[in-house]
């Protein structure tokens, strides 16, 4: 009594489920072209068109690789860097022996002191340096520019969190933000108002919230770090205009670009990657050999400048005096730009 299952006017005539009347077609064997191919490691033309083969997608152990030999090329070009500077900076202490060594000896120990002390405080500024960045929690930039109100509101709850780290600081970093206000500290009292106030803020809407911390957060922070590097390029180019030796102009840029970074860093209290560091040090580096070599280059710039005066005294003032200046310039004006460089680093937001 086994009848033949009736097709039903749902599914279509030509489909084999549960119809054993209709037997499934015979598969064709492959053929050795097509084997070859299936066995083959080239990708399939049209898989890799969309985007779904299998070597076209980057595992997260290949992005950990690439990252490292990124960061190890990065770490031998700034010793290589570091090597090449500290051969300039040899050749320029031994020209600074040989040319206080010439000096009586009765002008040699202040020379020696002054050195030691130049050294002691680049040593300090370094210090202080790496001390403060271990105390530092490292935060990601956020981009403010996106249209989308999902991405205002990661935006806001980002910063909302970091600014919840600088307010546990409470009155310790107050006294910190003080600085960058000495004659109006109540300014550190208000940034520490505000980020109390928006850290805990939870009923403002992620618009409304962003132009808050734009005025009330951002704009104080870069308007102080703005201020700190106008002071740091300032002392650079006058220490670099008096200092009589290479020597002395490369410690005093080191020592002044070290205390600029970390008051900046200070000031928005947020670390900085690793790539962002190297580029930074990079950029001190290069300063010091420009340091070790602009004197050199200016003097004799400044020698065929002063063979056309007549007079014996405005001959030695102006060989003096204007390389000085220009070098003094030239330093205040890569200090400046290291500055920049480094307060867009560090603010919460990018630029």
């Amino acid at each position: 009594m086994n009848e033949s299952p009736q097709s039903r006017p749902d599914r279509p005539e030509d489909s084999g489920y549960n119809n054993p009347s209709k037997a499934p077609q015979k598969t064709r064997p492959l053929s050795d072209k097509e084997v070859d191919a299936f066995h083959s490691d080239e990708p399939d033309p049209l898989m890799s068109a969309t985007g779904t083969t299998e070597s076209d997608p980057i595992s997260p152990v290949q992005v950990l690789a690439r990252t490292r030999r990124i960061f190890r090329t990065s770490l031998s070009l700034l010793i290589l860097g570091v090597l090449l500077i500290g051969l300039f900076l040899y050749a320029a202490a031994l020209d600074f022996v040989s040319n206080v060594t010439s000096y009586p000896l009765y002008l040699q120990w202040p020379i020696w002191l002054l050195l030691a002390l130049v050294l002691v405080l680049v040593l300090y500024a370094l210090l202080r340096l790496l001390l403060l960045w271990k105390s530092l929690q490292q935060h990601p930039q956020v981009a403010l520019s996106q249209a989308d109100p999902e991405d205002s509101v990661r935006a806001s709850t980002e910063l909302a969190r970091y600014l919840k780290k600088l307010a546990s600081g409470g009155k310790k970093q107050t006294a910190r933000w003080a600085q960058f206000w000495p004659d109006h500290p109540e300014k550190a009292a208000d940034l520490m108002g505000a980020c109390k106030r928006l850290s805990g803020e939870r009923h403002m809407d992620a618009e409304t919230w962003l132009e808050e911390f734009e005025q009330q957060i951002r704009k104080p922070m870069d308007q102080a770090a703005a201020n700190r590097i106008r002071h740091y390029w300032k002392l650079v180019g006058i220490k670099t205009a008096i200092s009589p030796f290479p020597i002395i102009d490369a410690l005093a840029v080191l020592y002044n670009n070290f205390l600029m970074i970390g008051d900046l860093a200070e000031l928005y209290g947020r670390r900085i990657n690793r790539a962002d560091i190297f580029t930074l040090l990079w950029a001190i580096i290069f300063q010091v050999y420009i340091s070790a070599q602009t004197q050199e280059i200016l003097d004799s710039v400044a020698d065929e400048m002063t063979k056309s005066i007549q007079s014996g005294i405005a001959r030695s003032l102006t060989s003096f005096i204007s390389p000085k200046l220009a070098e003094g310039t030239v330093h205040a004006l890569v200090t400046w730009r290291i500055g920049k460089r480094a307060m867009t680093m560090m603010r919460p937001v990018q630029s």
